[in-house]
């Protein structure tokens, strides 16, 4: 017999009649013919993260890039080089691959899947191993810190594709405290209000990848403020008056130098323009 070939489109399960025709007597009969046609799977999508940190642990899963999960009863065929460590999956029934990256490589990861014997296309997605920050610290700040004051640090190198986490710890026991971060937080730039007491301020730098490096920390001595007590003193214009600053008894600290200051318009008190009247300027 001598087929005639036909082509004709066919989904599903199709059934298709055949005549079969016996070609010394023309006699001819007629085959009825049940094709089942299984489709080959759409290509997978590797779902998982593209520039994992070095020495980090990332799991990738093939899946159906229209429903977004894995094939139903699904054959995985996983591929990825020996400079990425295998942790678990990867075998023929899972749609999971679990790896951990101790090289800062670029490299290859690739799966295929097939779904009753029907096998899809390959799908392969280059994998770059991010290292993580290093080499950063904070500038000290040059001036006095006192107690309530805010003040300026700053992280350098100072990468601005990078994020920054700052944190205030107690430095009598490390515990979260004795200051806050009131602005710049995530940057490389940051204000500090500081309490009334030594801390340590640390500052943790992540990637553009995510990769967060060694944090960095730095000792900070706080001086406290001295209190003085309030005082009210009646004076006479022109004469020289004794006044005695008295610190208050319960002052954290004692007070070295003094800084007087006169106001140049008293409270209560009101200026009276003219040569001889008036108030006396601060220096008088």
């Amino acid at each position: 017999i001598n087929p005639l070939p036909t082509s004709f489109p066919v989904t599903g399960t199709t059934i298709i009649f055949a005549r079969v025709i016996n070609d010394l007597t023309s006699c001819f009969n007629v085959a009825q013919v049940g094709l089942s046609i299984t489709p080959i799977p759409r290509t997978p999508v590797i779902a998982g993260k593209l520039d994992p940190c070095l020495n980090g642990t990332e799991l990738y899963r093939a899946i159906d890039p229209i429903t977004g999960v894995p094939y139903t009863g699904g054959q995985y065929t996983w591929t990825y080089p020996s400079d990425f460590q295998y942790l678990g999956g990867g075998q023929i029934n899972d749609f999971y691959l679990l790896l951990t990256f101790p090289n800062t490589v670029t490299n290859s990861l690739s799966v295929k899947v097939s779904v009753n014997g029907c096998e899809s296309a390959e799908t392969t997605e280059s994998i770059t191993v991010a290292p993580d920050p290093v080499g950063y610290s904070i500038i000290p700040n040059p001036d006095v810190i006192c107690e309530a004051g805010i003040y300026q640090y700053v992280v350098s190198p100072n990468n601005a594709s990078s994020s920054y986490n700052w944190q205030v710890f107690r430095a009598s026991d490390l515990t979260g405290g004795g200051g806050v971060v009131v602005d710049g937080q995530t940057t490389g730039v940051v204000l500090v209000q500081f309490a009334n007491e030594d801390v340590v301020l640390r500052v943790t730098e992540s990637n553009s990848s995510g990769c967060a490096g060694p944090s960095s920390s730095l000792p900070v001595s706080v001086n406290r403020r001295p209190d003085m007590n309030p005082a009210t003193f009646e004076v006479c214009s022109g004469e020289v008056s004794g006044i005695t600053l008295v610190k208050n008894s319960s002052s954290p600290v004692d007070p070295v130098t003094f800084n007087v200051v006169a106001p140049p318009v008293l409270p209560g008190l009101a200026p009276i323009l003219g040569p001889t009247t008036g108030i006396l300027p601060p220096d008088g």
